[in-house]
């Protein structure tokens, strides 16, 4: 058995030599950055836990992730917001739009300047408001850039600095954290995922959720040929850590990319049965609805046709209503 120091204990998780639990990781970071009066106060206040999400969890290390509550699609209730880093910090995904939920988050981040962390920028996997409700309130508050693909620009949303494919942000912090952007268009056109790579963690944005689906709507500029090629790509990714869904729990790199195949195979496999349906003489959308979407419940219907329109636009592209 070894007796470490706080700081060492760090950077060997830091390096993957040690796994911590979040609890654990917290009270180190207490006990090496603080005075030992304050670290013992601050550990008094430790992450706590509703029966939805946790406050926060840290399942590597400079990767905090803090489920806000935001106006999203059921099942999800929350978006999952990380903030990157321990000095440097950028900040993923403010979605929350609410008040109560936005203090939470500054409370958050108020905690890691104690820490000798500073706001350094915020990144967006897109623009949709359950991801970026609070982006304008970070980049006001502390002075900092938003960066996000040019595509995800819009009402009542700047894009300060373009994120573009392959394109990495570095954040100080020894050895430092770098976070490439990858764009991954289908649910948005200007959808990215981000991987820190060096913690080999992906940040999924709305590829997938965990549980629940993803809404690919022709109406806001869905493209279920684009969503589909997104996933094979991320499919094709190796030596995952984690992977971090917009909605719901993280999970392992592995048991992700399996969720990735498995979802691009729920896809086709929908894909075929509606090539059937319109095969066998389906009119109009309510037959397809009820001849492709009769596992799905009736008051989730008026999602299903947004989902039916987008593979339309793949499979008949002139079909009446697609």
């Amino acid at each position: 058995m070894d007796w470490l120091a706080p700081a060492e204990a760090l950077s060997r998780w830091r390096a993957g030599a040690l796994r911590l639990s979040t609890p654990v990781a917290y009270a180190l970071r207490s006990l090496a950055r603080l005075p030992l009066d304050r670290a013992l106060e601050r550990m008094r206040r430790p992450p706590g836990v509703d029966r939805v999400a946790a406050d926060f969890i840290e399942p590597r290390p400079g990767v905090l992730i803090v489920p806000l509550r935001t106006d999203t699609l059921p099942p999800a209730t929350h978006t999952n917001c990380v903030i990157i880093g321990w000095e440097e910090l950028l900040v993923v995904d403010p979605g929350a739009a609410a008040p109560e939920e936005q203090e939470r988050l500054l409370a958050r981040i108020t905690d890691l300047e104690t820490l000798g962390g500073r706001v350094a920028g915020v990144a967006l996997t897109h623009g949709h408001k359950d991801h970026a409700g609070a982006a304008a309130l970070i980049r006001d508050r502390f002075g900092v850039p938003v960066h996000a693909h040019p595509l995800a620009a819009g009402p009542g949303l700047a894009v300060d600095a373009p994120l573009l494919d392959e394109m990495v942000l570095a954040l100080s912090g020894g050895p430092g954290w770098r976070v490439r952007a990858l764009h991954t268009p289908g649910h948005d056109p200007g959808h990215l995922a981000l991987l820190e790579e060096s913690t080999a963690t992906l940040i999924t944005g709305d590829l997938f959720a965990n549980p629940g689906t993803i809404l690919i709507s022709p109406d806001h500029g869905g493209d279920m040929t684009a969503y589909l090629e997104s996933l094979e790509r991320m499919g094709a990714l190796s030596g995952l850590g984690m992977v971090v869904p917009g909605h719901g729990w993280p999970m392992p790199g592995h048991e992700g990319l399996e969720r990735v195949h498995r979802l691009r195979e729920y896809r086709l496999a929908r894909e075929d049965r509606i090539a059937r349906a319109l095969a066998a003489g389906a009119a109009t959308l309510e037959d397809l609805i009820s001849a492709a979407y009769d596992d799905t419940p009736a008051e989730l219907h008026g999602l299903a046709r947004l989902q039916l329109r987008a593979h339309l636009r793949r499979l008949a592209p002139d079909f009446p209503g697609a």
